[in-house]
């Protein structure tokens, strides 16, 4: 321990006494304004190169340090003006003052192309542009390495990115869609090496037309290559293999030129790191983004995991996964662009886990309700997704594209449990499958008839069919309401098919008054039809032997949905500050009908009036403040509606409710974004807050302590979810300092057993941490992360906490060889009662000769054989304590070679 804190020290400390000075100064243009955001390179006056960088404040003063008694080269440079060089030499002690420089006209347009080219941060209009190799050490493998390097990025283990706290919507390259933008398959698939610039495209629109006119507030990345990697075929191709069969296999292909590009990923392997796991599945739309939410509105269309548990990889017990996908984009003219890309995933997870069960039943004791579940899971999942799309935009003034994806799919989950409650065991077999497929196609015309008209046509068709099945097998009788045949073994087979057809339908017209005001009418409709038919069965020896034909026990119900809107936005520039107010007029008709009778008069019918706030101050080019409201009428499918009651899993029934309606929800989102480029702090911080009024949620009525039926209901309270968030980081020359955290709380109002019922939690997340970023030297990250969920319900009240403490390193060595580890240790604590203290060490050591495509690596993963790890969770209905069993310890040899 006392060699680790030495060499912590030594990493963090040792440029602490290194003898540094400050030179500094003050930029202004040839009419003595001050510029701001200009950029300073200090540079070695031996060999040029860089030593370090920094950028004017908005009074036009420059702070860098440079160590003494050495030789250096000042280069300050501004768009459109003359980039000077200034020589000078530092001496022991001394600070050194520039005094005022004044930079001189220039006509022409070069210095923007090397401006951009050399400083490591360069802001262009909304663009801020990074150049990769200022804030890398070299070591970086996979584009994600890249991106937390970067200022106010964030990548977490699923691949989703984050900058300043606003999640990354797409991911280019080149310009061009790198499998329709999804962040997961280009972070952990592009090579570090290929990269030479990160845009951050902030209020990103990918249409000519709308850009300035729109409220796009959303964030693209785009990666620009390094010159070596266009043209040319680049990528790397890898394999590992180790004891007990345990074997990697990856491939990445890339081809790039002005014309097309080419992206093709390959994976193999058992190891537990899947390329494509079932929920990216579930979360892939095919770059689709609903018309009708803009205009207030949200319908929640039942996913293709109905029935199925969602499996994250870390507490896996074993997962096999085979993954392949190819990406095009063809651009044979300048105004017509074609792309696309295929998918195919096979994978099987395994899974075994114990968890400690704490039902909210008002008026019990607790003693009485709590269940222990152990549970052996068998996950398969083949999945197959396309997209095609085309684009024609001849000039800037019009643009019109098409898309078009489906998606697959063959789940299948075989759940082997043991349910102990007051000393009662009860032995289970749960077996779930469907197949789903999903067609989306998507429509869009945008034309700028003239500079104060733009006119715009949207509409996107979706259909999706759905057909989970759900077999149930127990040694005791299952639900006492059912009526069922006695045996000595019960079994229950339940089918359901849904069917959803969705039209939506957008027309926008956009009166461009002058630069800084406009006006936006708009009206559309979405129509949605759904069907669900159910039935179930009493099973014996694989032989129906009661077809349940009770009408409580089927459905065959129909329902639709139509929205019919308008809407008016006005939009202005006062200063710095946008404004943009809006309300949209909706009028609603949904209907149920049972039997295959035909829709009569509309069950429901009601008009809204759903207003909406956009509102950005921009203090300067890097700090700025929102503020969104919107009023949103949140409708629910088909699902929630069905009379009949169906199977919710071993220990629960559900029945729909015909008398739910819709809930109005309040939406607030507060943002700060400072980007200081002078200081070099980066700070975001954001406040979140939905209100809900007759929220839909679930009432729950215990036939028995855990089994449960299951109602859908509007709540008469008032359901309130809120949230903060905020991050500080700040660079030195060689290390940096973050500060981040999450605060999360909700207030849930639903029935339990009849009785009115709160439910309450409060989530906190605090993260600390140091890291250094050293050339040539190794490199450490030493953080603390503390997690607090507390949840109060019913008659339970439970408080859990984890204390994680973590450590990365990097240690380059003999030219050659790169060592890195990263440990975790984690205290868990329920009610302030330690319970388990778990760790986790992966470490890896490579081995790779200067210009070689060659690398050798020998790779360990759970090296301290952690057997399990815990997590908690809460809902409507109760608490648990969840332990997995995660898979052993391995180590395997591996081969990479670069193309």
């Amino acid at each position: 321990m006392k060699s680790l804190l030495s060499f912590l020290f030594l990493l963090f400390g040792g440029t602490a006494f290194a003898q540094s000075l400050v030179v500094k100064g003050v930029l202004q243009d040839p009419q003595g304004n001050p510029l701001e955001m200009a950029n300073v390179l200090l540079l070695n006056a031996t060999d040029n190169s860089m030593s370090t960088y920094g950028f004017t404040d908005e009074t036009g003063r420059f702070k860098i340090k440079a160590d003494a008694g050495k030789s250096y080269v000042l280069r300050c440079s501004y768009l459109g003006l003359e980039t000077l060089d200034t020589a000078f030499n530092t001496r022991e002690g001394e600070e050194v003052n520039m005094g005022v420089i004044t930079l001189a006209q220039q006509d022409i347009t070069l210095a923007e192309a090397e401006v951009v080219e050399e400083m490591p941060i360069s802001v262009v209009g909304d663009t801020i542009i990074y150049k990769a190799e200022a804030f890398t050490t070299g070591e970086e493998r996979k584009l994600e390495d890249v991106l937390e390097q970067l200022p106010g990025f964030e990548v977490d283990e699923n691949g989703e990115v984050k900058v300043q706290g606003k999640t990354v919507e797409k991911v280019m390259v080149e310009g061009q869609d790198f499998f329709d933008g999804d962040t997961k398959l280009a972070t952990k698939n592009i090579p570090a090496s290929a990269v030479d610039k990160v845009q951050v495209l902030r209020d990103y629109n990918d249409v000519n037309p709308l850009r300035g006119v729109d409220n796009d507030d959303r964030i693209a990345l785009n990666i620009k290559l390094k010159d070596g990697k266009k043209n040319i075929l680049f990528g790397d191709v890898s394999a590992q293999g180790g004891l007990d069969e345990r074997y990697l296999t990856h491939a990445n292909i890339f081809y790039y030129t002005p014309k097309a590009s080419y992206n093709l990923i390959g994976d193999l392997n058992n190891i537990g790191l899947p390329a494509f796991t079932r929920q990216d599945y579930f979360r892939f739309s095919g770059g689709f983004r609903s018309l009708n939410s803009r205009s207030g509105s949200n319908l929640n269309v039942a996913g293709d995991d109905l029935g199925g548990a969602m499996i994250q990889n870390s507490r896996a017990n074993e997962i096999t996964s085979r993954f392949g996908a190819l990406n095009f984009n063809l651009n044979p003219s300048k105004a017509w662009t074609f792309g696309g890309f295929l998918l195919a995933n096979q994978s099987r997870t395994l899974l075994n886990s114990e968890v400690f069960r704490s039902y909210l039943t008002p008026g019990l004791p607790s003693d009485s309700i709590r269940e222990t579940l152990t549970t052996r899971s068998d996950q398969r999942n083949t999945a197959l997704m396309g997209k095609l799309t085309a684009a024609y935009a001849p000039n800037n003034a019009l643009h019109i594209d098409y898309d078009g994806t489906f998606k697959v799919n063959d789940l299948e989950d075989n759940n082997f449990r043991s349910s102990s409650f007051s000393g009662l065991s009860n032995l289970l077999e749960e077996h779930t499958s469907q197949r789903p497929v999903e067609t989306r196609h998507s429509f869009r015309a945008f034309y700028e008839s003239n500079p104060n008209h733009i006119s715009s046509a949207e509409g996107q068709f979706l259909y999706k069919y759905q057909d989970p099945r759900y077999d149930l097998s127990s040694n005791q009788r299952p639900f006492f309401l059912l009526p069922l045949t006695d045996t000595n073994q019960y079994e229950l087979l339940q089918t359901r098919a849904i069917t959803t057809q969705k039209t939506d339908l957008n027309l926008n017209h956009y009166f461009v008054l002058n630069n800084t005001n406009h006006i936006n009418v708009l009206a559309g409709t979405s129509i949605t039809r759904q069907a669900f038919e159910s039935n179930m069965d009493q099973l014996y020896q694989g032989q129906v032997i009661n077809a349940i034909d009770d009408p409580d026990y089927q459905n065959d119900v129909d329902y639709r949905l139509e929205d019919y809107f308008i809407g008016l936005r006005y939009k202005t520039k006062l200063g710095k500050l946008i404004l943009s107010p809006g309300v949209n007029a909706h009028r609603y008709v949904y209907d149920l009908r049972e039997d295959g009778s035909a829709f009569g008069q509309p069950l429901f019918e009601e008009y809204f009036l759903l207003p909406e706030l956009f509102a950005k101050y921009d203090f300067r080019k890097t700090e700025s403040l929102t503020l969104t409201y919107n009023m949103q009428a949140q409708f629910t499918d088909v699902n929630n509606f069905i009379p009949g009651i169906i199977l919710n899993g071993y220990n629960s029934l559900f029945r729909g409710n015909t008398e739910i309606q819709n809930s109005l929800a309040h939406n607030f989102n507060l943002g700060y974004y400072n980007f200081n480029m002078f200081n070099f702090t980066n700070i975001f911080a954001g406040i979140v807050y939905n209100r809900s009024i007759d929220a839909l949620v679930t009432a729950s009525d215990f036939n028995s302590p855990v089994l449960r039926v299951l109602t859908p209901i509007n709540t008469e309270g008032i359901n309130e979810v809120a949230s903060m968030y905020g991050s500080f980081e700040k660079r030195f020359t060689k290390w940096k300092f973050a500060l981040s955290t999450n605060l999360s709380y909700s207030n849930t109002n639903t029935l339990i057993q009849g009785r009115p019922n709160v439910n309450n939690s409060l989530v906190q997340v605090y993260d600390l941490s140091m890291e250094t970023n050293f050339k040539k030297a190794p490199n450490a990250e030493v953080g603390f992360r503390y997690i607090n969920n507390q949840y109060d319900g019913g008659n339970v009240q439970n408080t859990f906490v984890t204390n994680r403490p973590y450590v990365n390193v990097e240690v380059p060595f003999l030219k050659s060889f790169l060592f890195t580890a990263e440990y975790a240790f984690n205290n868990y604590q329920n009610n302030g009662q330690t319970t388990n203290n778990f760790d986790f060490l992966t470490a890896n050591l490579y081995y790779r000769q200067e210009d070689s495509p060659w690398e050798f690596s020998l790779n360990g993963m759970n090296l301290l054989n952690t057997g399990i790890l815990r997590e908690d969770a809460f809902n409507e209905n109760l608490i648990s304590t969840s332990v997995y069993y995660v898979m052993p310890r391995y180590v395997l040899l591996g081969v990479k070679y670069e193309l």
